[in-house]
């Protein structure tokens, strides 16, 4: 009775701990009201990273995306959206392949939502890495994207854009969680 009473002790407190936590932020927005993603995306890339062997979602205060060099991010005066997917090299079977995409959005925006034209002012770029034929840092052709500041340094973000690759054109989709690195 005693053994009983204690391991209900012990889980009760383990189970309150497990449920404090210090970062308790939504990984999700279902209430944002965003019409952006159908549901029909083939390729959802999220925190999880269930398509990937590795990806990251950050993003940078005062910065620009720099179409000249190496890094694609600079000093500036914008937020810039940045996440990456790898898959590593498979010998015989895949080639390492890394996909960035990048996105701008005002400072001041606490939310945002935006397709067709005003797409372009979000300056969304992609880039791969790959054997199989690298994408030099370029312009997305359309696409949307949503997002809402859900605490300080952390944005929910939706949306897909549609870049152009040696295969054609691809969909890039994602709903994740983006943290602040600087």
């Amino acid at each position: 009775m005693v053994k009983s009473r204690l391991y209900l002790g012990l889980f009760s407190i383990l189970f309150f701990l497990l449920s404090c936590g210090e970062n308790e932020l939504p990984e999700s927005c279902d209430n944002c009201g965003f019409q952006c993603l159908t549901g029909e995306e083939k390729k959802l890339i999220n925190n999880g990273c269930l398509w990937y062997d590795d990806c990251s979602f950050n993003y940078y205060r005062n910065s620009n995306i720099d179409l000249s060099g190496e890094s694609s991010i600079q000093d500036g005066d914008k937020n810039v959206f940045e996440f990456k997917t790898m898959d590593t090299e498979v010998a015989g079977i895949r080639p390492e392949i890394k996909n960035t995409l990048l996105f701008e959005t005002d400072p001041l925006d606490k939310t945002f939502w935006v397709n067709g034209n005003d797409f372009k002012k979000l300056n969304v770029h992609f880039k791969r890495t790959c054997t199989c034929g690298n994408v030099e840092l370029s312009p997305a052709k359309s696409g949307c994207i949503a997002g809402e500041e859900q605490a300080p340094g952390v944005w929910f973000m939706f949306g897909k854009a549609i870049v152009t690759t040696p295969n054609g054109d691809e969909e890039v989709a994602f709903e994740a969680r983006f943290n602040r690195v600087n």
